[in-house]
């Protein structure tokens, strides 16, 4: 591994680029987050909800309603950490997730390193990862970043151990990528296939005998096991069966439009909880999962999944990273790749590695890919370093044009399709196309929450309509429970019959509900301004009796 640039210019050129390799892409960060703080901190969604509502249950010791097999472990504990600070949710929130986006980029750039690409591409690579984490940690919170970031560092050192032979590095990314499985249920997944897949990568370039890889193999799947087996335990242990994940068969059915009953049927959460999102597997006694009926096929799952991964990687910035790796993939030595001598090369497996588990599953979300990017970084930097070492990048043949011109011209194209259009959807951050928070704003559900209470609106929240979970998010701030969202008033009974107090609905059903005698508007008692919604303004409705 060399990050040494040709000739005595290019020596004294590294030098002062190592440091500003990660030190320019951590300051645009933080100068992006600071411009997050000021102006978009405001959105809420569903998932930060149930991480941080099991943080809480996590600080009371309330094991049986922290534990999920839905959601990351590792996120609600960073949460939790967080509360001790703090309890505004916001604050929270938004913190960790900042914190995540840094620790992405930090990995990132130790990854770069890692597989040998030169000071001034990890430069522009750096700066490309900072204006991606930026957008990120400003649009939902989730642990997705959190996930890339022990997925990459764990995969770059396992690929040091690989080339290094050293049983010590290879216990040391075990552990790392068995983090990654607390991130999310996923990282078993991407660290299993990471470890077995880069070396039956090494085994069949012929790097590596068997014996070497598996002297390198078996240690790290021994130290992921050491991180991941105690909480595949407790898992099993409150579910009363074998558990890695709930998630797979809920997410296949998202991934055809079957959504959890949360968003679509009025019920009641188990006891304790707000919402029963905190767990979605618990609804209604079947674990929260698709009745048999309705279970989706795999040819249709794979089929949603793959169009929409098509359209991800050919668009914005994606689309150079892809065409890089096809690049690398392609093109190499007269001898064939040589993985261990061009690590760089590990990045188009690494990236096909924690794609491929979401095609079966749900993939239709962009955040998912974020594990791939600092891989495919890698794969498309290595491969304008072995062209600019093949005398693909020269320009010998034109004797009048300067030298430094090929990589002036690569300075530019990596501008225009890497940083751009990061650059340009940051103008997005936080907000709808219509100028709406991208989620809910959390303020104004709060504060709607607390004029309610001033009016004697008592009891559970429920929604109709779409109204940007103004109900879901009022039920957060108050900790009352959340009766779950329909999408047409045709079961105002059994939003009654369950004790709904405040049903907070979309004008166009509006109409339906003030027809009912059952229910008493009270949105005339209630500020405007808490009550807009990108179709207007929300309506309350109370029990009339």
């Amino acid at each position: 591994m060399t990050e040494t640039e040709p000739g005595a210019s290019g020596e004294m050129l590294a030098t002062l680029l190592r440091p500003l390799s990660w030190i320019v892409p951590v300051l645009t960060y933080l100068a992006m987050m600071v411009v997050r703080d000021l102006y978009v901190v405001e959105g809420i969604n569903p998932d930060f909800i149930s991480y941080y509502q099991n943080a809480t249950h996590w600080l009371a010791g309330n094991t049986g309603l922290a534990v999920s097999g839905y959601w990351g472990v590792m996120y609600s504990w960073i949460m939790a950490v967080a509360l001790l600070v703090t309890r505004d949710p916001m604050t929270v929130g938004w913190g960790v997730l900042g914190f995540t986006g840094l620790c992405l980029i930090l990995a990132g750039e130790i990854y770069l390193r890692i597989v040998g690409v030169r000071p001034r591409y990890r430069l522009l690579a750096g700066i490309a990862l900072a204006l991606f984490s930026a957008y990120w940690a400003s649009n939902q919170l989730t642990p997705d970043l959190l996930l890339g970031s022990f997925v990459v560092f764990g995969g770059g050192l396992y690929i040091l151990a690989l080339r290094r032979h050293s049983i010590a590095m290879a216990i040391l990314a075990g552990l790392v990528l068995g983090v990654a499985y607390l991130c999310k249920t996923p990282g078993l997944l991407f660290a299993f296939g990471i470890i077995v897949g880069f070396a039956i990568m090494v085994l069949v370039t012929r790097e590596r005998g068997l014996g070497a890889v598996l002297k390198i193999a078996l240690p790290a799947l021994l130290a992921m096991a050491v991180v991941a087996g105690p909480w595949i335990l407790v898992l099993s242990n409150h579910y009363g069966h074998f558990t890695w994940t709930t998630a797979i068969e809920r997410n296949q059915g998202q991934a055809i439009g079957i959504e959890h009953p949360n968003f679509t049927e009025f019920h009641k959460p188990r006891d304790g909880r707000i919402t029963s999102w905190e767990d979605p597997s618990e609804f209604g006694g079947t674990g929260g999962m698709i009745a048999p009926e309705k279970k989706p096929g795999l040819v249709s799952v794979l089929a949603e999944n793959v169009l929409y991964a098509h359209g991800v990687l050919t668009s914005g910035g994606w689309f150079l990273l892809t065409v890089g790796a096809l690049f690398a993939l392609l093109f190499h030595g007269p001898g064939g790749p040589r993985l261990l001598a061009e690590p760089w090369r590990f990045g188009i497996f690494g990236a096909a590695i924690v794609l491929l588990p979401y095609m079966v599953s749900y993939a239709a979300q962009e955040r998912y890919y974020m594990a791939a990017y600092p891989f495919l970084l890698g794969a498309t930097f290595g491969a304008v370093q072995w062209g600019e070492k093949a005398g693909l990048l020269s320009w010998r043949l034109f004797g009048f044009l300067p030298a430094w011109l090929p990589r002036l011209l690569l300075t530019l194209v990596v501008a225009v399709f890497l940083w751009a259009p990061e650059l340009i959807r940051a103008r997005e951050i936080g907000t709808r196309p219509d100028g709406a928070p991208a989620h809910g704003a959390y303020r104004q559900s709060a504060s709607l929450a607390r004029a309610l209470d001033g009016i004697g609106a008592e009891g559970p929240y429920a929604e109709i309509g779409n109204v940007n979970r103004l109900s879901l998010n009022a039920a957060f701030a108050t900790g009352r429970q959340f009766y779950g969202a329909e999408l047409d008033a045709d079961h105002l009974d059994r939003a009654r019959a369950l004790g709904v107090g405040v049903l907070i609905v979309d004008p166009a059903f509006a109409g339906r509900v003030a027809a009912d005698p059952a229910w008493r508007e009270v949105s005339g008692q209630l500020p405007e301004p808490l009550l807009a919604i990108p179709a207007g303004h929300a309506r309350i409705f109370v029990p009339a009796g």
